[in-house]
C-alpha cells in the first residue's frame, strides 16, 4: 500500500507539471486557433536558464524564479513579435509550421550552448526533508513542492484569464479576431501577451521537471508530454488540460513501475 501511494504521489506530481504546461497549450489554442509545438523546447530553455542561473551566475535560489519567467517572459514576446504577428490574417497552418521551426531554433540554440551535457540542478530550489507518514514511509519535500506550487499556478493563471480584464480581452479575441478588433479590442497586443504567459508557464514546468530528472537538450521530449494531455482533455478546455494533466502523468508512473518493459 505505500509502495502504490509513493507512485500515486509521484504520477500526481508529474502530472501538474504537465497540466501547467498544457494550461499554456490550450490558451494559445483558444485566442488564437494555433497549436503550439514549440512547447516542449520552451520548456527545456527554462530548465537550462534555472540551470545556469545556480551554476554559472551563482545567484541566491529565489532569484532562479525572477530570472527564468523575465527571461521567458521576454522569449514569448519575441516570438510573438517577429515570427507570429507578421501572420496574422494568414491561414492557421502557416502559423502551426511556424512553432515547428521555432522548436527547431530553439533546440538547436540549447544545442549549441550545452550539446550532449547531462546535468543536475546544484544546488536544491526547496527545503530539504518532508512529511513523515510511518516509519517506512515519508513524502519528499519536492513532491510536496512541485505538486503544490505547479497547482497553484495553474489555478493562477487559470483566475486570470477567467476573471481580470486582461483574461477577458483575451477570451473576446478567442472568440474571433474580427469580432475583437470591432470591439476596440488590440489583438496583436492580446496575442503578445498570451505568448507571454505561455513562455512564463514553459518556465516554470522546466524548473520543476528539472527538479525531478536529469537535464539535457532531450527535456523538451518530456516536455511534449503535455500535448497528449491536452489532446485528452480538449484543446479549448482548461479544466481540461488539468485533468489530462494529471491522468497522463498517473498513467505514465503506475505503466512504468507494472508494466514489463519486455
Amino acid at each position: 500500500m505505500e509502495q502504490f501511494t509513493i507512485i500515486l504521489i509521484t504520477g500526481l506530481m508529474m502530472g501538474s507539471i504537465y497540466a501547467l504546461v498544457a494550461f499554456g497549450f490550450v490558451l494559445i489554442y483558444k485566442c488564437s486557433g494555433i497549436v503550439n509545438f514549440a512547447v516542449g523546447n520552451m520548456v527545456m530553455i527554462g530548465a537550462f536558464m534555472c540551470f545556469v542561473t545556480l551554476d554559472s551566475l551563482h545567484l541566491p535560489v529565489w532569484t532562479v524564479w525572477i530570472v527564468v519567467l523575465g527571461v521567458s517572459a521576454f522569449m514569448g514576446w519575441i516570438i510573438e513579435r517577429l515570427a507570429l504577428r507578421p501572420l496574422l490574417g494568414q491561414p492557421v497552418l502557416v502559423a502551426i509550421m511556424v512553432t515547428l521551426a521555432i522548436n527547431e531554433i530553439l533546440w538547436g540554440i540549447a544545442q549549441m550552448a550545452w550539446g550532449s551535457m547531462f546535468a543536475r540542478y546544484p544546488a536544491p530550489l526547496f527545503p530539504s526533508g518532508g512529511i513523515v507518514v510511518t516509519s517506512t514511509f515519508s513524502i519528499s519535500s519536492v513532491r510536496i513542492w512541485t505538486l503544490g506550487i505547479a497547482l497553484a499556478l495553474f489555478i493562477g493563471f487559470t483566475l486570470f484569464f477567467m476573471r481580470t480584464s486582461r483574461g477577458l480581452l483575451m477570451r473576446a479575441v478567442a472568440e474571433g479576431h474580427d469580432i475583437a478588433r470591432s470591439t476596440g479590442v488590440s489583438v496583436s497586443h492580446t496575442m503578445s501577451l498570451t505568448w507571454i504567459i505561455c513562455a512564463m508557464v514553459c518556465g516554470v514546468g522546466g524548473i520543476l521537471l528539472g527538479c525531478v530528472t536529469t537535464l539535457s537538450v532531450e527535456l523538451g521530449i518530456m516536455g511534449m508530454k503535455a500535448f497528449p494531455a491536452v489532446i485528452f482533455g480538449g484543446l479549448e478546455s482548461i479544466g481540461g488540460a488539468l485533468l489530462g494533466g494529471l491522468t497522463i502523468g498517473v498513467l505514465e508512473i503506475f505503466g512504468a513501475q507494472y508494466l514489463d518493459p519486455i
